[in-house]
């Protein structure tokens, strides 16, 4: 909603300026979490003018530009019109649009819109009503599409969407009550600032028993597997491993897994430093 909106700003201006490279590399958030759309570098007005310019060159070069800009796309989202080299029109951002909210809803940013896309969001919950505009947004044929990101808008007006969101596997907690005492002593470690030589190294039986509950889903378990990778404890140091335990645990809303998760992101620990991912 927020993105059509922006850009609906755009398409409805005279002339309309058609971004033409819509994607997620290129939606960035500001401080209060409000999405900002940025390089218009090759949007529809600034490509047509220069174009224009282009057909009154008398240096031999007509021609590379015209060749430059209307080849200028990013092929997961641009809409088969821009792939053939069409005049920009606000359907190649609508095509765009549609894309980035099939990955939005979806979390695959690798993956475009494929021929079985909206089993893909029925199997998540999306409404109907929402998938049917995605289908109409990606439509092979522009005059499918809505006229403009406009019209999105207010297609969307009203309309929710609830994807569905896997329940945490059912744990009995009592079981691991050892798993439960670990876990706190080893945060009672890191607390109060002692060596972490000074907590007793796991056995091997104690690590995979661990390891067991932590793939049946107990959050507190992923979280302690994490630290046993990250620092070596009764298994060898792995950074990867530890993130990937640290991932799971704060998915399910331990506290713990979030704090080391944030701190990894912090200290560029097994993944690459990003402060604002850090704070989030």
């Amino acid at each position: 909603h927020e993105l059509a909106k922006a850009i609906g700003h755009f398409h409805r201006l005279e002339p309309a300026i058609v971004h033409r490279d819509l994607k997620p590399a290129n939606i960035l958030k500001d401080k209060l979490g409000r999405l900002r759309i940025t390089d218009f570098g090759i949007s529809g007005i600034a490509a047509r003018r220069m174009i224009e310019n282009e057909k009154n060159d008398v240096t031999g070069q007509t021609g590379r530009l015209l060749s430059y800009l209307y080849g200028s796309y990013t092929p997961l989202y641009a809409s088969p019109q821009q792939r053939e080299g069409s005049d920009p029109d606000p359907r190649d951002d609508v095509h765009a649009l549609g894309v980035s909210c099939y990955q939005m809803l979806t979390g695959q940013l690798s993956r475009g819109v494929g021929p079985d896309f909206t089993d893909d969001l029925t199997e998540i919950g999306v409404e109907q009503p929402l998938i049917d505009l995605l289908r109409r947004c990606t439509a092979h044929k522009i005059e499918r599409r809505p006229k403009d990101a406009n019209e999105i808008l207010t297609s969307l007006a009203g309309m929710t969407t609830k994807p569905k969101i896997p329940e945490p596997a059912k744990v009995p907690v009592d079981s691991y009550a050892d798993i439960q005492k670990d876990h706190d002593a080893f945060l009672r470690v890191l607390s109060v600032g002692t060596q972490k030589e000074d907590y007793e190294h796991p056995s091997s039986s104690r690590f995979n028993r661990c390891q067991e509950a932590a793939e049946r889903g107990f959050a507190i378990a992923q979280n302690l597997v994490g630290a046993y990778h990250e620092h070596g404890l009764g298994t060898p140091q792995d950074s990867v491993k530890a993130i990937a335990w640290y991932r799971k645990s704060a998915e399910q809303g331990n506290a713990a897994g979030v704090y080391f998760l944030g701190v990894s992101y912090a200290q560029g620990s097994g993944l690459p430093k990003d402060d604002v991912q850090a704070v989030t």
